[in-house]
C-alpha cells in the first residue's frame, strides 16, 4: 500500500497508538534482515561476505600442498 492515508480516510479509527511506515520493498527486506542479525551496511560491503569463499580456497590450497608434499 503506497498511500496508507487513503485507507485511514476510509476506515477512521480513534486508536492513538496506530502508526504507519511507508517503505519500498527493498527497504522493508533490508530492515527486516537487519533486525534478524544482518550487519548494517551489508549491501555496501560491511560484514562477513568480503571473505566469502576464502576458507574454501584455503582448504583446497592446503590439500594441494599436502598432495605435493606426499609426492616428494
Amino acid at each position: 500500500m503506497a498511500q496508507p492515508s487513503e485507507y485511514f480516510l476510509q476506515h477512521p479509527t480513534d486508536d492513538s497508538d496506530l502508526s504507519s511506515n511507508i517503505q519500498t520493498n527493498l527497504e522493508f527486506v533490508m530492515d527486516t534482515l537487519t533486525y534478524f542479525g544482518l550487519p548494517e551496511g551489508y549491501i555496501n560491503g560491511v560484514g562477513h561476505h568480503l571473505d566469502f569463499g576464502k576458507e574454501k580456497d584455503n582448504k583446497s590450497m592446503a590439500a594441494k600442498r599436502r598432495e605435493i608434499s606426499k609426492k616428494k
